[in-house]
C-alpha cells in the first residue's frame, strides 16, 4: 500500500441526514454511501439507501432487517439480512447474483476481501468465517485473541477486527488468522473503517469519540471528539478519501465530516 497523507483533524461539514432504521455504514463509490437500515415497527420496511450529493434514495427494500452491508470493487454489494440470517449479494445494477445461509451464531460486521470474498463475524463462537460469493465457505478464523468480534474491515490483505469481550480491543490478524497486533486503548469498539492510507477509525461507544488508530497500530489519538457527536454513541463509521460519515447508536442520525 502506497502511504500518502495521513489525515490529523476531522471537521463537521453541517450535514446531519435522518435516515429510517439506519445501522451499518460503507463508501460504494467515492461520493456514494451506502446505508444498511432494519424494519421499524411502522412500516416494516428495511433494505440499503444511498447517499449521494443528490440526496438519499432507496436501494433496497424488502421486510427484512439488513444489519450490514459492504461493497465489492466492481461495485457490487453483499448484505447481511437478519431477518433470514443470510448474506445476500447484489451486482452493481441492483441485481441479486447470489444468497446463502449463516450458521447459528450472533453474527454482526461484514466486509470484503481483496480476493473480493465475504468476511462475517459471529460473536457468539468467537470467530470471523470467510466465505466465497457463492456461499463456500472459505476458512473459518478463531484463536484465543478473538473474542466476541463485533465488526471487521480490511488493510490489503490482512484484518482489522473489533473484540468487545472482557478486553475490549482492536486486532490486526493475517488472512489466516495469525495476529500481528493488539490495541486496547478503547473502552466499547463498534464500527470500523480503514482509509486509502490504511489509517484505521474505530468507533468507541462508551468515550463516544472516533479513534484513529496508525497501520501499524503504534498511535493513535481522538479524531473526532464527544462533543462533535453531541456527546452520543457511534455506532459505524465509513471513509472514502477525505470523506467521513458516523452513525449514532441512539438514533437514526448519520453526520458527515472533512478530513483535513
Amino acid at each position: 500500500m502506497s502511504y500518502l497523507r495521513h489525515y490529523g483533524k476531522a471537521t463537521s461539514d453541517g450535514i446531519d441526514l435522518e435516515i429510517r432504521g439506519a445501522h451499518d455504514l460503507c463508501y460504494q463509490y467515492e461520493d456514494t454511501l451506502l446505508v444498511s437500515q432494519v424494519a421499524d415497527h411502522e412500516s416494516q420496511m428495511g433494505g440499503v439507501s444511498v447517499y449521494t450529493r443528490h440526496g438519499v434514495k432507496p436501494l433496497l427494500e424488502e421486510r427484512s432487517s439488513y444489519y450490514g452491508v459492504a461493497a465489492m470493487e466492481d461495485g457490487a454489494i453483499a448484505v447481511r439480512n437478519g431477518t433470514t440470517n443470510k448474506i445476500e449479494v447484489y451486482s452493481r445494477d441492483n441485481t441479486r447474483v447470489s444468497e446463502f445461509q449463516l450458521p447459528s451464531g450472533k453474527h454482526k460486521g461484514i466486509a470484503v476481501t481483496q480476493e473480493g470474498n465475504i468476511l462475517v463475524c459471529d460473536s457468539a463462537n468467537d470467530c470471523i468465517r470467510e466465505y466465497e460469493v457463492d456461499g463456500s465457505l472459505r476458512r473459518v478464523i478463531q484463536n484465543k485473541a478473538v473474542k466476541k468480534p463485533g465488526y471487521v474491515a480490511t488493510l490489503d490483505s490482512s484484518i482489522i477486527v473489533t473484540c468487545a469481550g472482557h478486553e475490549p480491543c482492536v486486532l490486526k490478524l493475517t488472512s489466516a488468522g495469525k495476529q500481528i497486533w493488539k490495541y486496547k486503548d478503547i473502552g466499547f469498539p463498534q464500527g470500523i473503517s480503514v482509509d486509502r492510507n490504511g489509517d484505521i477509525y474505530v468507533c468507541d461507544a462508551e468515550n463516544k469519540c472516533i479513534v484513529m488508530v496508525t497501520p501499524d497500530g503504534a498511535m493513535s489519538f481522538k479524531m473526532i471528539s464527544p462533543g462533535q457527536l453531541d456527546n452520543l454513541m457511534p455506532f459505524s463509521v465509513a471513509v472514502s478519501r477525505d470523506k467521513m460519515a458516523v452513525q449514532f447508536m441512539e438514533n437514526n442520525r448519520i453526520r458527515t465530516f472533512r478530513l483535513t
